[in-house]
């Protein structure tokens, strides 16, 4: 059976990313016109595509805002992650001190728990856009390219050093009361409770060129795994 989400987004031309970013070649405009980030594998990092396609469906599967995504296939036909550039983009440097312009402030506690379990190091005042969406401004994490596949397998706890950029925007976060501990806590029940079949669909949902067989397996079993376990109580421990 043939996967829509495999269907690729044809890429006529790749522009220079306005906003430099260490893993994107830059943006892609698609023969329909849409626009998209491009995200692709490299040597240093070779699931980068795997790692931002499972992380987005699992934010998206949370309920966190993020961007839609889909395959894109490059003039030279390689296929690589795109994140669709959306429309009315207010800011792209968020920084967590005052969120109350935004209809969705719980996303910082949110997004908070899901880098934690996801080991995402990078999250940064860069890592976010603000988008006018149907007369409300919404806060939407992107990029997780330094998560999931960025280390394989993980460590159970730290997921991340004291010296990441995701430590020290959350605790700038925390320090500023941005990040609300019932925001986290709601987050990581719904993590809890997400059934191993719904994240085995989003593994599997993943291109096929991007994971090979055994790890793909590997990262469907890590779910409710004993270092799942392991983390998610650390998780909680920090709430």
């Amino acid at each position: 059976m043939t996967q829509l989400s495999w269907l690729p987004e044809k890429i006529a031309r790749v522009e220079p990313n306005p906003v430099q970013s260490a893993d994107s070649p830059g943006i892609g405009v698609a023969r329909s016109h849409q626009r998209y980030v491009l995200k692709v594998a490299y040597p240093g990092h070779p699931y980068l595509p795997a790692s931002e396609w499972a992380s987005h469906a699992l934010a998206f599967a949370l309920g966190l805002p993020v961007p839609h995504w889909c395959l894109c296939e490059l003039p030279d036909g390689r296929h690589c992650f795109g994140s669709r550039i959306e429309g009315a983009v207010l800011g792209t440097q968020v920084l967590p001190v005052d969120l109350s312009a935004f209809a969705n402030p719980e996303v910082m506690g949110g997004a908070f728990v899901l880098d934690l379990l996801l080991g995402n190091d990078d999250r940064h005042p860069g890592n976010w856009l603000v988008t006018g969406t149907g007369g409300a401004v919404l806060l939407r994490p992107i990029d997780f390219s330094r998560a999931l596949l960025w280390r394989w397998p993980p460590n159970a706890v730290p997921p991340w050093s004291a010296d990441s950029n995701s430590t020290r925007y959350y605790t700038l976060a925390w320090t500023a009361g941005q990040c609300q501990p019932s925001d986290g806590r709601a987050m990581f029940q719904q993590i809890h409770t997400l059934e191993k079949s719904v994240w085995a669909n989003i593994v599997e949902s993943v291109p096929p060129d991007w994971l090979a067989e055994p790890l793909r397996r590997e990262l469907i079993n890590w779910w409710w795994s004993p270092i799942w376990w392991t983390r998610m109580k650390w998780i909680e421990s920090q709430l």
